[in-house]
């Protein structure tokens, strides 16, 4: 597979947001001219394969845009010579795909040539597949990902669409309606790959727009013996807020989302919440428990913050957000956070600054990184606490694995610093099967304010 190499990439100026989380001091990637990635590259999800040893990112691209002159050639970057018809999602909708690059040390980053999910005309992501999410279990690859078809999509009686069928010629209600349902927006894909590139798209969405609103950032992860789906929604009658769906596997099928239970507003986000993220972490007891990032928006004020829960049932904001943009500022658009190394975090993130389009990183680290250990980077399970030596015969705490190597636990294990073995009920609900960490991609970002190194 031919790779494109990356035309120099723009420094960043300003770096910190707060005293501990970072800017790297370069973006990681930006648009390229006269490729698929020519216009915008943005919500960038990261995972890191073992096996190749390589971390690989997954991020939306606008691959072309309605109304230019070479709109023939955008497509045919992606299409070859059957691209559909340029006027099929209508003037005012641009094309977006799924891009993919590696790196073998999460800082220098090479392009795959081509996008590994693009829009197929009369599906449900006809129009747009954008705003990924990736997870990898060690041997299948997951993504979610926002999807969206034409808005005539169900028949316009003044338009007719040889696609459809019209009971009374070609005026009156379309009989053979998709069934997936009509909205622009249906709701959230699912694909699914054994090596990252070649990916088999679900043949309906994976989770079906609630309706009368706006779904923004898929973000799936394990909680308990089940996964939740996190996404912002702006409805009509709640305003933008975090919501959530849950199910059995990864797969799907998905329960009927809902409002995210919440216990309070936070400050930071008044006006709106939205692009929640999720991961375990350890406190400085190393205790497990479940925090997620999300961003919100007061009088005008961009910030991101935290919110916590002991049992996934109810959620808490922090009183206060983990950074605010000042007035002026180019925030984020998107954000993932990943836990590294059980202790720190990164942000991989997308912003345009001076019109360039780009994806950056930020990071909690002591130092600035001269390169990332993709092996430190964890996904979805809690972080693993440090063996603690009891001083009676020289053992180790009990980590609370009574079955031999490669067993199933259904939980986070309970125990890790008693060295009685006593089980506490100290279970933050996330999966760690077969008694290893699930290395892979973390949803949207969770700011650690415990451990950070300043």
């Amino acid at each position: 597979m031919r790779t494109l190499t990356l035309l120099p990439l723009l420094a960043i100026a300003g770096a910190a947001h707060a005293d501990d989380i970072v800017e790297h001091d370069s973006y990681l990637l930006q648009t390229v001219a006269d490729t698929v990635y020519e216009h915008r590259v943005g919500h960038p999800t990261v995972a890191y394969d073992a096996d190749s040893s390589l971390w690989v990112m997954y991020f939306e691209v606008e691959f072309a845009r309605n109304g230019d002159a070479d709109l023939a050639d955008q497509l045919a970057r992606v299409y070859g010579e059957n691209p559909p018809d340029a006027a099929l999602c209508g003037p005012g909708v641009n094309w977006w795909g799924v891009g993919r690059a590696t790196s073998t040390d999460g800082l220098t980053w090479t392009y795959d040539e081509d996008l590994v999910v693009s829009p197929v005309q009369g599906t449900w992501y006809e129009c747009l597949a954008a705003q990924p999410h990736v997870q990898f279990d060690g041997t299948t690859w997951h993504m979610w990902f926002k999807a969206q078809q034409r808005s005539d999509r169900c028949g316009d009686p003044d338009v007719p669409d040889p696609e459809i069928d019209y009971p009374d010629g070609d005026t009156g209600t379309a009989t053979n309606l998709p069934s997936w349902g009509c909205e622009d927006i249906p709701g959230f894909g699912y694909a699914s790959s054994t090596d990252g590139v070649s990916w088999t798209v679900s043949e309906e969405p994976a989770m079906a727009t609630p309706g009368g609103g706006t779904l923004v950032s898929p973000s799936v992860h394990p909680v308990g013996s089940g996964y939740d789906l996190m996404f912002s929604f702006n409805s009509m009658t709640e305003g933008h807020k975090l919501w959530r769906s849950q199910s059995s596997s990864m797969e799907g099928p998905w329960s009927e989302p809902e409002l995210l239970p919440v216990s309070n507003t936070p400050t930071w986000g008044e006006d709106l919440q939205l692009k929640p993220s999720l991961r375990c972490e350890l406190d400085e007891l190393d205790e497990a428990f479940l925090r997620m990032t999300a961003g919100g928006r007061t009088e005008g004020v961009w910030s991101i913050g935290s919110l916590t829960t002991a049992d996934d049932a109810e959620w808490t904001f922090a009183d206060d957000a983990d950074f605010t943009w000042e007035a002026g500022t180019t925030q984020w658009s998107h954000w993932e956070a990943v836990n590294y190394d059980g202790t720190n975090s990164l942000y991989f993130f997308s912003q345009t600054v001076e019109g360039t389009p780009s994806i950056g990183l930020a990071y909690d680290l002591a130092t600035a990184p001269t390169s990332l250990d993709g092996s430190l980077l964890v996904k979805g399970a809690c972080p693993t606490a440090e063996p603690v030596d009891t001083g009676d015969t020289g053992d180790t705490a009990d980590t609370g694995d009574t079955g031999p190597e490669g067993h199933t636990d259904t939980g986070m294990d309970t125990d890790a610093t008693d060295p009685g073995g006593d089980d506490d009920d100290k279970d933050c609900g996330c999966q760690t099967g077969g008694g290893s960490l699930w290395l892979g991609l973390l949803p949207l970002g969770l700011i650690a304010r415990r451990r950070r190194q300043g």
